[in-house]
C-alpha cells in the first residue's frame, strides 16, 4: 500500500525492466497491464528506492514473481 509515499513505479520482466508509474486512487497505488499467460518478475521503485512486493515473496533472480495463468 505504501501510503506515505510520494511516487511509485514499477518495472519488471513485462517491460523489458522499464519503470511505469502507478497512480494512488483511494489510498493505494494502481496501473493496469494486460499481460499474456506467463511468468514475470518485478520490483516497485518508492520514491527512488528499489523495493520487492511486499506481498509476495521475491522467488525470481531480481524480485517479485508474478505468474499469469
Amino acid at each position: 500500500r505504501m501510503p506515505k509515499a510520494r511516487q511509485v513505479l514499477v518495472s519488471g520482466t513485462f517491460s523489458s525492466w522499464t519503470p511505469r508509474p502507478l497512480s494512488r486512487r483511494h489510498q493505494r497505488w494502481e496501473t493496469e497491464l494486460y499481460l499474456t499467460p506467463g511468468r514475470y518478475e518485478y520490483n516497485f521503485i518508492v520514491d527512488g528506492k528499489i523495493r520487492p512486493d511486499p506481498l509476495q515473496p521475491i522467488l525470481g533472480t531480481k524480485g517479485s514473481v508474478l505468474i499469469v495463468r
